[in-house]
């Protein structure tokens, strides 16, 4: 596993294609593990506090887990403060 969290110099060799796609699928893998999780709270935080459907909850969270931010502003107490955290 250590030779997974080491990269190559620039002036070192390209690594096999084995190695690349082994280390490209542990990078999706934990990029995955960070983005799943946090858009479904995100939406389950807009079907709780503001009352949205699924679809439109996934687009809320997506928006504000990509930087964008929200394009409404909360209708609720519960979900102005869901939004700020």
């Amino acid at each position: 596993m250590d030779s997974f969290l080491r990269f190559e110099h620039k002036a070192q060799p390209v690594v096999p294609r084995r190695l690349f796609l082994r280390r490209l699928g542990i990078n999706l893998g934990a990029a995955l593990a960070i983005l799943v999780p946090s858009l479904l709270i995100g939406m389950v935080g807009f079907v709780v506090f503001e009352g949205k459907g699924w679809v439109e909850a996934f687009d809320y969270a997506s928006m504000i887990l990509s930087g964008m931010g929200p394009f409404e502003e909360a209708s609720t107490d519960a979900g102005r403060i869901f939004e700020g955290t």
